[in-house]
């Protein structure tokens, strides 16, 4: 098992439409207005040239890298100069499925040796149209799917973890291991409350 954070996913799309609707839309829904706009080549450049995105994994971040300030100065970089709304949501889309299609063809290569595979997306990514076809543009031969598609939904992901998560924790076994949070060994993480009362009762 490896696993470390990517990029922004959506995090700055969906912060982009908060801000230029004034929080009348929540995000881009199905990707819409992306497709509509035009990739700003200058401006994907600069998105991916980002230090985050060369890191070697284990690797974690979140809304204080790609968050509201950064989205804010995207926003208002677009108003500035002669793009609008939709160029820069099909920018920032290219750039985070860019980031995706990167961050797979390194681990392929170091782990398993270039070959092909699956991609389950999940979150609002999986229901956004115009970020599932880029993926498949950008990963050619790879099945990109839902999570749905093993039986995962979407929104229950995270849920799903915390509950593997305990119950390694009531087996006794790790649920933090090096390749994925980058501690120097395996370690058993949450304490269970109440473990004294419930083997008496056995």
């Amino acid at each position: 098992m490896i696993a470390f954070d990517v990029g922004p996913a959506n995090s700055l799309t969906d912060a982009v439409i908060q801000l230029a609707t004034e929080g009348q839309l929540r995000f881009d829904a199905n990707g819409e207005r992306a497709r509509a706009g035009r990739i700003r080549q200058d401006w994907l450049a600069e998105m991916l040239d980002d230090e985050f995105l060369d890191r070697p994994p284990p690797r974690s971040t979140g809304r204080e890298r790609y968050g509201l300030a950064e989205a804010q100065a995207w926003w208002q970089r677009a108003c500035r100069e002669p793009s609008g709304l939709e160029d820069l949501l099909a920018t920032l889309t290219r750039a985070s499925t860019t980031a995706i299609a990167q961050a797979w063809h390194r681990l392929t290569e170091q782990e398993a040796g270039g070959r092909p595979g699956r991609l389950l997306v999940g979150g609002g990514g999986a229901r956004n149209g115009l970020v599932m076809d880029t993926l498949a543009e950008l990963l050619p031969g790879l099945r990109v799917e839902p999570m749905e598609a093993a039986g995962v939904p979407a929104a229950a992901a995270e849920a799903m973890a915390f509950s593997l998560m305990g119950r390694n924790a009531l087996r006794g076994e790790p649920n933090q291991l090096p390749q994925c949070t980058g501690v120097v060994s395996p370690a058993i993480l949450g304490v269970v409350h109440g473990a004294e009362w419930w083997t008496g009762m056995r």
